[in-house]
C-alpha cells in the first residue's frame, strides 16, 4: 500500500515530461510551447518529490 503513491507519482511525471517534450517540440504557438515547459518543470519537481519519499 506503502507504494502505491511514488508509483502514481512516477506515472505522472513521467507523463507530464512527455506531453511537455511534445509540446515544446511542435512549437506552434507561443502559449503552447510555454505550457510544454511548464509541465517539464513540473514533471521534474513530481519526480524529485518522489526520490525524497523514497529514500
Amino acid at each position: 500500500m506503502n507504494a502505491i503513491a511514488p508509483a502514481i507519482g512516477m506515472i505522472a511525471a513521467f507523463l507530464l515530461l512527455g506531453v511537455g517534450l511534445r509540446q515544446v517540440m511542435r512549437g506552434q504557438e507561443r502559449e503552447a510551447i510555454q505550457r510544454g515547459w511548464l509541465m517539464i518543470a513540473a514533471g521534474i519537481v513530481i519526480a524529485g518529490n518522489v526520490v525524497i519519499w523514497t529514500v
